[in-house]
């Protein structure tokens, strides 16, 4: 602990190979929520990570657990539905080239590169949408630069 806080180290140490239904719950949870994306919208699955977990009487972000799967330095065999299911989500998010997913630390670092190409996707969007709206913005200021003079109705103060 730094300050007060909890550092990454610390949830790590919080972690081991016993607390693997913990990581399918959320590696589960992750994978619906992208494959629901459509319907639950791209940054309620960008806020699913962020969320919380109580570990040891604490509560952890899923992030933290994600990171500490990835660091696991013993290869456990993730289940073939995990695998293929996180197979599945890459193919559509079409994050090539897509790797074999054997053990758990395959799926937790396929999780964080989905997370990661979501985010970037949804900072696109968000440029993208603030671009439409300054051409929408110059659009108007152009076309009232343009307006000729007999273009304008005067305006007359009423008696």
């Amino acid at each position: 602990m730094i300050n007060g806080r909890v550092t990454l180290a610390d949830n790590r140490r919080h972690f081991y190979p016993g607390r693997l239904p913990l990581f399918d719950h959320i590696a589960q949870g992750f994978l619906e929520a992208v494959a629901g994306r459509q319907k639950s919208g791209l940054f309620a699955v960008l806020n699913y990570l962020d969320g919380a977990v109580m570990i040891d009487g604490a509560s952890r972000a899923r992030r933290t657990v994600v990171l500490a799967m990835e660091d696991l330095e013993q290869h456990i065999e993730a289940p073939l539905t995990l695998q293929s299911e996180a197979h599945a989500q890459m193919s559509l998010l079409k994050l090539n080239p897509i790797p074999e997913f054997k053990f758990y630390g395959d799926i937790a670092t396929a999780i964080l590169r989905m997370d990661s190409a979501l985010r970037t996707r949804a900072r696109m969007i968000s440029i993208e949408e603030t671009m439409g709206a300054l051409e929408l913005w110059h659009t108007r200021q152009r076309a009232i630069i343009e307006l000729k003079p007999a273009d304008v109705i005067p305006f007359k103060a009423s008696a």
